[in-house]
């Protein structure tokens, strides 16, 4: 089989490989630390010979697996994506190089199968951010990447369209700028909008918003909200929260009226003139 030229029939490679993966993964359980060299040499020549769907099954099973040799890993993750994803998402014998080259990459869905990797390096992990991925970027903030510092997170909230889960988790995970706080506003519900704004305020040296009793902003919101100034309504919000004037500008001309309601339960605006607002 190794050295035949015509392609084995699939149902043969797949017999050679069954057995070929079991005796690897045996040889591992039991201790060794070293594979027979010709079971590389099988498993080289005899992979290309199988359906995706068999290739995809013997990734699966191979992935996790340290006796697998680089040759082999580098091999399967150049396959299509749905071969490749396995030893992407596991194993533990491709180097930085390799991880690195995946995610400078074409293929999305092989970049996507390294983000949620524990083991990513500094470099890997700023290379999977500049694709501005919102899939890779939920992964890696969701993901116990040590390599995850603040400066990755700043730049993971930049990226457009995350998911509310991945904002959430950046909230809580670094100490963001107010430009990218002010970007997650728009992505999470109204506890962790309420938490955005009294970070930014906490930040500008003022009292932490806190749902007291501000019926003198409240009644001077109301009358500018009946006069329909909402230009002068974000620029007292934003001085009394300590927003940049684009967030607070923004913040009341969002018609669905939640982040306006936020922002006044966060400045203490009674609750009837919050609602009348």
């Amino acid at each position: 089989l190794f050295s035949a030229r015509a392609i084995a029939p699939a149902d043969v490679g797949a017999s050679a490989l069954d057995p070929l993966t079991a005796l690897t993964l045996g040889t591992a359980r039991i201790g060794d630390r070293r594979a027979p060299a010709h079971f590389s040499e099988l498993m080289l020549a005899l992979f290309p010979r199988v359906s995706p769907k068999v290739r995809a099954g013997i990734a699966r099973r191979l992935a996790p697996c340290d006796l697998v040799t680089p040759e082999i890993a580098r091999h399967v993750i150049a396959d299509e994506p749905d071969v490749a994803a396995p030893m992407l998402r596991q194993s533990p014998v491709l180097t930085a190089s390799d991880l690195r080259g995946i995610a400078a990459g074409d293929s999305d869905a092989k970049a996507r199968a390294i983000a949620s990797r524990p083991d990513l390096c500094a470099d890997v992990v700023r290379v999977l951010i500049d694709r501005e991925d919102p899939v890779i970027g939920a992964a890696l903030a969701l993901a116990p990447t040590p390599a995850l510092d603040e400066g990755a997170a700043e730049r993971i909230a930049l990226i457009p369209n995350l998911p509310r889960v991945a904002a959430r988790r950046l909230i809580g995970l670094a100490e963001l700028s107010d430009a990218a706080l002010a970007r997650l506003f728009w992505l999470v519900e109204e506890e962790a909008r309420r938490r955005i704004l009294d970070r930014i305020a906490e930040r500008q040296g003022k009292e932490e918003a806190t749902d007291g009793d501000n019926k003198t902003l409240g009644e001077a919101l109301f009358a500018l909200a009946a006069a329909g100034d909402r230009a002068e309504i974000a620029s007292r919000i934003s001085a009394e929260l300590s927003l940049p004037r684009s967030l607070g500008t923004r913040i009341v001309n969002d018609y669905q009226g939640e982040p306006l309601a936020v922002a006044a339960r966060a400045a203490g605006i009674p609750l009837d003139k919050a609602t009348g607002i």
